[in-house]
């Protein structure tokens, strides 16, 4: 990971100082099943033509959400939890009487990975991706190594269906198509990086590429919605930007049956603040002071929202913190960094608003109350509201314990309209256990 630290620190501050290639279907690196040459060379087909980005908060069904503890076991393992929606409370996913959830029997317990993992939903099963943990190879060995693991949606029948390399990670975002997981798959070899996405088959775990990204261009997945991966990179080898002193950000979209590319967006330096949802892709202009909207099929952009902020805004402490269901929402904070203030835009009418509803940290940081998803089949949110401090027990090296606080989300239900309302009409998730 050593060159691509080194490269993106190089652009990071040339970014930084400015603003306040044909890539071909590649071979798999020893893929967990043999995949021929001619396989490989084929744009990969998806399942039902419709990539979905599987977001933060997406491991949801309208019965409840599936999330990792934060707390670790003393022997450094991890739970996978539930919020059941109509008890309202978060319990562990385990259904063993009087299990105490830190030892291999309990079903919703993880061996220590180093790296965490991820729950997904894909196909009426629960996948657990695992980015890998290179630093902790000699400590955990295999453990830490990036796979993907399913389950049943209780828990049972876990089965680590492929293991990657100690010199590979795996990336988000993750996307599926209903059937297959496509992710980033980095690979370290001789202080060479090589990035490419990568398809799973979520039954057999054979994995194939689909395209190899451009780390000298920075190349990287956004997003992706109907065919299509969209990209982010920038316009020059590492060489040019150098040079120039200057980069030129770009983002394209990847048709992944056909292969084809297409430049949608190539905006200056540190001037935009953005967020796709779907097929659209809405950025905030620090120049113009102005909300756009750029439909990525038509290339049409239009401006939601002039005026976003008063004259005078230090617009560099601006924050674009959430687009959903008509409204966006930018956060802003004072230059003395003693005030954080929030207003909502109406997409249909461009109409601006105040937005009240905030959550402290456990370090008085005040943020806005958090969306993590909307409930399938209803007009609700689930949403972060504040954090409890607990106590978490460590093993150290010599086998003593050592206790630390640590933070525990609080979640809760509100719907929608009350949201946007600004109106705290929460229905907390107790912690039951």
């Amino acid at each position: 990971m050593k060159k691509r630290i080194g490269i993106f620190s190089i652009i990071f501050v040339v970014l930084t100082l400015t603003s306040c290639g044909n890539n071909e279907p590649i071979e798999p690196l020893d893929a967990s099943s043999s995949v021929n040459s001619a396989q490989a060379q084929k744009p990969a087909q998806i399942a039902d033509g419709e990539l979905q980005s599987l977001k933060w908060g997406s491991a949801i069904t309208k019965d409840g959400y599936y999330l990792m503890d934060p707390v670790s076991n003393s022997d450094n393992s991890t739970n996978i939890m539930y919020i059941d929606f109509q008890s309202k409370s978060e319990i562990h996913l385990c259904a063993s009487a009087n299990c105490t959830h830190t030892g291999p029997e309990c079903e919703g317990r993880l061996p220590a990975s180093g790296g965490g993992s991820r729950p997904l939903i894909i196909s009426n099963q629960l996948v657990l991706a695992f980015p890998g943990a290179p630093y902790f190879n000699d400590e955990l060995g295999e453990a830490s190594f990036p796979k993907i693991m399913t389950m049943g949606m209780d828990g049972k029948d876990k089965k680590v269906i492929t293991t990657f390399k100690a010199a590979q990670e795996i990336f988000e975002p993750y996307v599926t198509d209903g059937e297959n997981l496509y992710c980033t798959l980095e690979t370290t070899e001789a202080n060479e990086l090589k990035s490419e996405i990568i398809k799973i088959n979520l039954e057999t775990g054979d994995w194939i590429p689909v395209y190899e990204l451009n780390v000298e261009q920075g190349e990287q997945v956004i997003d992706a919605y109907g065919s299509n991966f969209i990209i982010s990179g920038v316009g020059q080898s590492l060489d040019e930007t150098l040079a120039q002193g200057t980069v030129t950000s770009v983002f394209f979209k990847l048709n992944v049956s056909t292969g084809e590319k297409e430049t949608i967006f190539s905006p200056e330096s540190g001037d935009t603040l953005r967020i796709f949802q779907g097929k659209e892709l809405y950025y905030f202009s620090l120049s113009e002071n102005a909300l756009h909207c750029l439909d990525c099929e038509t290339l049409t952009d239009k401006i939601v929202c002039e005026s976003v902020f008063e004259d005078g805004t230090a617009l560099n402490l601006v924050e674009f913190l959430d687009c959903r269901d008509g409204y966006a929402l930018f956060g802003q904070t004072s230059e003395d960094f003693e005030d954080f203030s929030m207003i909502q835009v109406n997409l249909s009418t461009g109409e601006k608003s105040e937005f009240n509803l905030t959550s402290t940290n456990l370090m008085g940081t005040v943020r806005p109350v958090q969306v993590l998803s909307k409930i399938p089949g209803t007009e609700q949110y689930l949403v972060k509201i504040g954090e409890k401090s607990v106590e978490e027990e460590s093993q150290q090296p010599d086998g003593t314990s050592m206790y630390v606080t640590t933070a525990r989300d609080i979640y809760a239900i509100i719907n929608a309209s009350d949201y946007w309302a600004s109106n705290p009409a929460y229905s907390v998730i107790e912690f039951a256990f």
